[in-house]
């Protein structure tokens, strides 16, 4: 019988328990305990030598508190699992650094393989476990109370219908900024509402009649992540919660922004928890924080290509059949809303405008009004940097009506500088006005050897994915723009993300959408106010006549001998008494909280309310409806279509 050998298939048993005994010695004979890191192993009662520990540190004792903490248990995408109190760590294989109780106030140990033991049951997890210190009201409960107008949101939302789904939250919550000390510096309570609305793409033959319509694509090519609460996303070594938001229009399917949506707000939470403390009014950590921004969108863009480029390849072996595979790109807006400032990053030709709420008085009326305080600049063809970048690779810019070659006179773009946040990243001079409605494409004779036709076209001057456009030399840089804008605090700031489905198809500028934005929450708010004070009088009139009914000892019927019903919300009116009832508005929103549904007043320092917010996403998605008049008409072509309205308020506690 041949002697049996070790092959590819992998070690034997006695070579991998060899393994496991030489990395559990390394674990306690490891240097790094010099600096105070404690090394766990299979026993946590084990002693370890003094000569091992740096001055001072008894590890006994650090092992013992550790051992008292509640464990927070994340998976890899950071979300949270469970909770409880340790009982045995095994850690099989080499740690990575651990932070002693000494240098912060959160313990971390990071492991490929961990398994850990909790009231005799034996469970394994993969990465990452958290050693907090002792429960705090704030990090009590893991989930928020917040309203949602559908039942358990996905994070990545996309909706095929022509009318998506309509989504509204909001939540309060408290943040504190501490250094690795323990020392709080800044105390913010951060209050966000959102609404989400999309409407599907279609082109008519020159009239606006429902029965012309026809969609342009078969389902929503857009596609946006949204968290499940706001400032759901934690800042562990601070515990600073912060909120992301994320769009991307994709065009050639919906393959490419469905996959940035989906990955990309993964991404974000490791470059904020790679750093201890973040202060993004700091000129050095914005210059760390682009940098690391700029990178994750390279290492998703890297990654999708590969797909694309194994996608044509096997498109190839077999043969080449019908049809075509699809070159896929989508554009990237983000937001980041951390500690009083707002991150935003763009790329492509989607749009996002943050406006500043204030209310002026006017022959004795308080009036809503809006003022712009920042707005990202469209990645369009006529871009300078981009424009630049495309003509000195050999790019081609065609008109859209006869697919002529337009050739202008492009200068070097100026040197990039920094500016402080909300600024843009690069002085521009001048768009180029020809370039702007123009489409990119590559010179006759390019070839390939992925089988590309080379016939695409697109009018953005910079994307994600799109391969055709990406090989050498390369007419698409995926560089970002990142831009961060201070929020003053106690001010009330409304934000809007869209595509150039919204953008392209108004025929007012800019500063004129946000007036009669304004305009229009402003006539919302004053019809709060009125079916508020409504609703008000009917409850007391109710109340009132059931306090009439109880004192006669018997409830009223109608006519057909039923009884009458009274709601929560009558009881609540009944426990009030008529001078309680506000004269300004104060809604009433749903709040889930601990499992239960409850009705919470809305503070009257609010100013825009869930309802005002939800419609706002739904008119300027509906295009064909224009209710604030700002869109083109008999256009025949519409894109998709999708709307991010959010609010969000500082205030320091």
């Amino acid at each position: 019988m041949p002697k049996r050998t070790n092959n590819a298939a992998g070690p034997t048993r006695k070579s991998a328990r060899l393994e496991r005994r030489r990395h559990e010695k390394h674990i306690n004979t490891c240097p790094c305990l010099q600096k105070g890191i404690v090394g766990l192993t299979a026993n946590a009662e084990k002693k370890f030598p003094a000569s091992r520990c740096s001055p001072g540190l008894d590890l006994q004792k650090e092992i013992a508190e550790i051992r008292a903490y509640p464990i927070v248990l994340l998976d890899n995408k950071h979300k949270y699992l469970e909770r409880f109190n340790i009982r045995r760590v095994n850690i099989r294989r080499r740690e990575l650094p651990v932070l002693a109780p000494e240098q912060s106030n959160t313990i971390v140990i990071k492991s490929k393989n961990l398994h850990y033991s909790v009231d005799g049951s034996s469970k394994s997890t993969a990465e990452e476990i958290y050693f907090p210190p002792p429960i705090t009201p704030e990090y009590e409960s893991p989930r928020e109370p917040c309203d949602m107008d559908i039942d358990s949101s996905p994070s990545v939302i996309t909706s095929d219908a022509r009318n998506g789904e309509d989504t509204c939250a909001t939540i309060m919550s408290s943040d504190s900024d501490t250094d690795s000390l323990g020392t709080v510096h800044r105390r913010t309570i951060s209050t966000i509402h959102y609404a989400v609305k999309q409407q599907q793409g279609w082109q008519t033959e020159g009239l606006r009649s429902k029965h012309t319509n026809k969609t342009t694509h078969p389902v929503i090519e857009d596609a946006f992540f949204i968290p499940r609460h706001p400032n759901s996303d934690v800042h562990i070594p601070t515990n600073t919660r912060y909120t992301i938001f994320a769009l991307a229009d994709g065009h050639g399917g919906a393959q490419a922004a469905k996959y940035f949506c989906r990955h990309v707000p993964r991404k974000i939470r490791e470059i904020v928890n790679s750093k201890d403390k973040w202060d993004f009014r700091d000129v050095n950590d914005q210059r760390i924080f682009r940098e690391k921004i700029k990178a994750i969108h390279k290492a998703l863009d890297q990654r999708f290509l590969t797909l694309q480029k194994r996608k044509f390849v096997d498109w190839q072996r077999r043969g080449c059949p019908e049809p075509i595979p699809e070159d896929q790109g989508s554009t990237l807006n983000l937001v980041i809303l951390y500690n009083g400032v707002a991150v935003i990053s763009n790329l492509g030709d989607s749009k996002t405008i943050i406006c500043r709420t204030a209310q002026q008085r006017r022959n004795s009326k308080i009036k809503l009004r809006l003022n712009l305080t920042f707005q990202t600049v469209d990645h369009s063809p006529g871009h300078p940097d981009k424009a630049y970048h495309i003509h000195n690779n050999g790019g081609v810019f065609r008109r859209v009506e006869d697919e002529k070659i337009i050739k202008p006179k492009i200068q070097p773009p100026p040197t990039p500088s920094s500016f402080s946040s909300g600024c843009m990243q690069t002085s521009y001079s001048k768009f180029y006005s020809s370039l702007l409605k123009a489409r990119v494409c590559r010179p006759e004779g390019f070839q390939n050897c992925y089988g590309l036709v080379n016939n695409a076209s697109v009018n953005i001057g910079d994307a994600m994915g799109d391969l055709y456009f990406k090989l050498d030399p390369p007419l698409f840089q995926c560089d970002p723009d990142v831009d961060f804008v201070e929020l003053e605090t106690g001010v009330e700031y409304v934000g809007i993300l869209a595509p150039d489905g919204l953008w392209d198809h108004m025929t007012v500028r800019m500063p004129e959408f946000v007036r009669k934005t304004a305009k229009y929450l402003e006539e919302r708010r004053m019809w709060d106010e009125f079916e508020y004070a409504r609703k008000a009088i009917e409850l007391d009139n109710s109340s009132k006549f059931n306090k009439r009914n109880k004192c006669n000892g018997h409830n009223k019927k109608d006519k057909n001998n039923n009884k009458i019903v009274v709601d929560d919300d009558h009881q609540d009116m009944d426990e009030r008494s008529k001078d309680s009832i506000p004269v300004c508005r104060m809604n009433k929103t749903k709040t889930i909280a601990n499992g239960t549904n409850s009705v919470t007043p809305v503070t009257s320092s609010r100013i825009l309310s869930t309802t005002s917010l939800k419609e706002l996403a739904k008119v300027l998605c509906d295009r064909e409806g224009d209710a604030l008049g700002i869109f083109e008409r008999d256009q025949g072509r519409y894109d998709d279509c999708t709307v991010i309205a959010f609010t969000v308020k500082f205030e320091e506690d």
